[in-house]
């Protein structure tokens, strides 16, 4: 192969026949086309479907519902059910994405003698084995392979079972140039063995309680990776007994995840095989698991590629969205008690409607000052943020120069933010790109303590940024 390597890009196409329904449009018999990507950070599932009747036009008209229901078979044999959304249409067709899928018999009248989970995600570097030679070479540290922990399986405890998350490895093939290679594809999966009281003949129960854990494992796994991890396919294989043998179901869904970052955040090998299900035990009973989801999400969008502007609005929403959110669950964000602050309000009501008496100011601008006083119920930012910071230790003195104040340099930073915000308008685009990468440097180190992540795990170029910042660049 000469010139630049081709790109090899997994599919999996699926051809149903079947019946699409909404609302409020009658159903219209289809063949309905399903292609999905594989093995990447954007898995999207996309569909095209046509009438199984000749010159039938009806099937057009139901882009007009955008969401539509498909019922069918695969296979002549497979039960599918799918959640689409129509993008367009042809003439004879239509056309768009497959929200969730599922494939295969999700109920059934025999009793389960043993069930086995699977759930696949998008790439996650937290998965990732060590360099299987003979030496190997991390963050400066050279040990003899041991071959003990060249497959080392992370657990976990679900609601349901037992899990182990690693990598998993699948084989394709794939056609490179001109040659049919057998690729082997590592893939981030989580295998659970089903607790034996958890089994059960309806599987949609089972993945409905499992969602709520996959929620906040993919946050985790999205922090700690510096990118969007999503599942986009979860499989139950069920084992029954005598003749009725195995049964296989699917769930598959679009997920939209995101490219490597420049700079890891942690050293997956440093990770024991405990490491992360306390991690996740602990987040799970932490008061603030539902601000740190929210925030992981900006706080990762500030590594994709972009504009500045894109960078520093992310970085800042996500550091308010974090800060907002805990002092919101501890009731720290307001200035008085509703009670105290009715009263506030009520004096300073009637020293606007006098001064506005006093003075011919309009009914319009009246209201627009009586809807300004609520905002005085509501802390400043900074002083929660400063607070935050101490209680939970988070290292700041390596993003700005030595003696910086901190509170000091956050008004700065939060003056160019709110010029930024009411206009648009970047003046210094040093100051701003420093403003954001320290901004967003402090809300992820708040959530790495927050969620009680060691010191240890850290990669030494996570924040290699810092040695620009305290030179004041």
């Amino acid at each position: 192969m000469n010139g630049d390597l081709p790109e090899v890009v997994f599919r999996e196409e699926l051809r149903i026949e079947g019946t699409f329904s909404s609302v409020r449009e009658k159903s219209v018999d289809v063949f309905c086309e399903i292609k999905r990507v594989k093995y990447s950070h954007n898995s999207e599932i996309k569909f095209k479907a046509r009438s199984r009747i000749a010159d039938d036009r009806s099937l057009t008209h139901l882009i007009r519902s955008g969401n539509l229901v498909l019922r069918g078979t695969l296979h002549r044999y497979f039960q599918v059910y799918a959640e689409c959304v129509v993008l367009s249409a042809g003439d004879d067709f239509i056309e768009g994405i497959v929200k969730c899928i599922d494939i295969g018999d999700f109920t059934f009248s025999d009793q389960p003698e043993r069930q086995t989970v699977l759930v696949r995600f998008t790439p996650c570097p937290i998965a990732e084995p060590e360099v299987t030679s003979l030496v190997r070479y991390w963050t400066g540290e050279i040990r003899p392979y041991r071959e003990e922990d060249g497959n080392r399986d992370v657990n976990l405890d679900t609601d349901i079972g037992v899990a182990s998350f690693s990598r998993h490895s699948v084989y394709e093939d794939a056609q490179v140039d001109n040659m049919v290679a057998n690729v082997q594809v590592p893939v981030p999966t989580l295998s659970i063995t089903v607790n034996e009281v958890d089994l059960t003949n309806n599987l949609h129960y089972l993945i409905e309680r499992l969602t709520y854990f996959l929620g906040s494992l993919e946050t985790l796994l999205s922090f700690l990776s510096r990118r969007q991890v999503r599942w986009v396919q979860i499989e139950v294989v069920t084992e029954l007994g005598g003749e009725a043998g195995i049964k296989s179901a699917r769930r598959l869904q679009t997920a939209y995840g995101s490219d490597l970052p420049p700079e890891p955040l942690v050293v997956p090998a440093r990770l024991e095989t405990s490491d992360l299900g306390s991690l996740m035990s602990a987040f799970q009973e932490s008061q603030y698991q539902e601000p740190v989801e929210h925030a992981v999400h900006y706080l990762n969008s500030h590594w994709r590629p972009g504009f500045i502007e894109g960078k520093f609005g992310n970085a800042f929403i996500g550091f308010e969205t974090l800060i907002n959110g805990i002092s919101s669950v501890d009731g720290s964000d307001t200035t008085l008690s509703q009670r105290m602050f009715k009263r506030l309000r009520g004096e300073i009501d009637r020293h606007i409607k006098r001064f506005a008496e006093e003075n011919s100011i309009s009914i319009e601008c009246r209201k627009e000052l009586y809807g300004k006083v609520g905002e005085l119920q509501r802390r400043p930012i900074i002083p929660r943020a400063l607070q935050l910071i101490e209680l939970y230790a988070v290292p700041w003195r390596d993003l700005w120069p030595q003696g910086a104040d901190l509170e000091v340099e956050l008004r700065k930073a939060y003056s160019r933010r709110s010029k930024f915000m009411h206009t648009g308008k970047i003046d210094d685009y040093r100051a701003a790109i420093a403003d954001a990468q320290r901004v967003h440097s402090l809300g992820e180190r708040l959530i790495y303590n927050l969620v009680g992540a060691k010191r240890a795990w850290l990669h030494p170029a996570a924040y290699s940024s810092s040695n620009l910042l305290q030179r004041g660049s």
